[in-house]
């Protein structure tokens, strides 16, 4: 089999409203990715892919094998092919975000950045049983996402408070205080949006398709905040959550247990110290980066940030 559906195989079906595509289904979207890398005759017979598990709108996501032989070769770091659904949906998705990928993404301020997931390519072509399906080519991040890294690790096996502050440096640091002080502002903040991988530890932004919203606003009238004004309100509240879950990550969940793993303070009171730190250090930079607060001052509250959590003991 030229690509390996193992890891699509075994995506949760049962808990999920989704269906796998049947075989002809499988072999008519490996067909159209081999056909668009323009692979020779013996790679398209060798293993040359690997098949991750679907998502919202797409039917799978390819990640070439290393040294593979194709178009993109020449682009940095490994390659994966994004492939879209048929549905409705998936075309109305796809429609919005491959002129945008395509067109618009390497183009807005402070992109490329190394946390952010670069697109090389993006259009449709037919599959072979001739539906037409969008693609995007993209770079393949390695490690798990937040949402599936916090919910293995935590709580039988919770990171340590050292771990923790390397990814919220990162998450302001060097994804969020940059971007927004260029002006590049989206709202769809989710540990699902990123990947984080342990032996590098580093972490990345893999879905900035919400920032097609945005794109005319920044790339063509930068004085004008109108969408990213509100676009930020919802950034900001998903930014809190974000943080919240990272610094209980480190905690048990059960109140006893918090209890024995951090003396006199209950999971109530954690969240009490977090909160109180983002209203008072972060939030208000970051409410006003961009426009009226400068990127150095940003990344002044955000060391404020720290040291506050650091004070309050919030790092195990």
């Amino acid at each position: 089999m030229p690509v390996d559906w193992q890891d699509y195989d075994g995506f949760d079906w049962a808990g999920s409203t989704q269906s796998p595509m049947e075989d002809g289904e499988r072999a008519a979207v490996v067909g159209m990715v081999a056909d668009l890398l323009e692979l020779s005759e013996s790679d398209r017979s060798s293993s040359w892919g690997r098949a991750s598990p679907p998502g919202r709108f797409a039917a799978t996501v390819i990640k070439l094998s290393p040294g593979l032989s194709h178009i993109y070769q020449a682009q940095p770091g490994d390659i994966g092919v994004k492939v879209f659904k048929v549905n409705a949906d998936a075309r109305r998705e796809s429609e919005r975000v491959v002129p945008f990928h395509l067109t618009e993404l390497g183009r807005l301020p402070g992109l490329p950045n190394e946390h952010v997931q670069r697109s090389f390519d993006a259009g449709s072509r037919r599959d072979q049983q001739s539906a037409k399906r969008a693609f995007i080519v993209q770079q393949w991040l390695i490690g798990d996402t937040l949402e599936d890294w916090i919910r293995r690790r935590w709580p039988t096996a919770s990171p340590e408070g050292a771990v923790i502050r390397s990814i919220l440096r990162q998450l302001f640091g060097e994804i969020v205080i940059p971007l927004w002080g260029q002006g590049t502002i989206w709202w769809d903040f989710r540990d699902a949006n990123y990947c984080y991988d342990p032996a590098t530890d580093c972490l990345s932004v893999i879905d900035v398709d919400s920032l097609g919203a945005y794109a005319d606003e920044i790339l063509h009238t930068p004085q004008i905040w109108t969408k990213r004004d509100k676009g930020r309100t919802t950034a900001l509240a998903r930014l809190r959550q974000m943080t919240m879950r990272l610094v209980l990550a480190q905690f048990p969940g059960k109140s006893r247990l918090v209890r024995e793993s951090y003396p006199s303070r209950s999971k109530k009171k954690l969240e009490t110290s977090v909160t109180t730190a983002w209203q008072t250090e972060l939030e208000p930079a970051l409410t006003l980066l961009g426009k009226d607060v400068a990127t150095h001052d940003a990344a002044l509250a955000l060391r404020r940030f720290i040291e506050q959590l650091d004070l309050q003991g919030l790092f195990k």
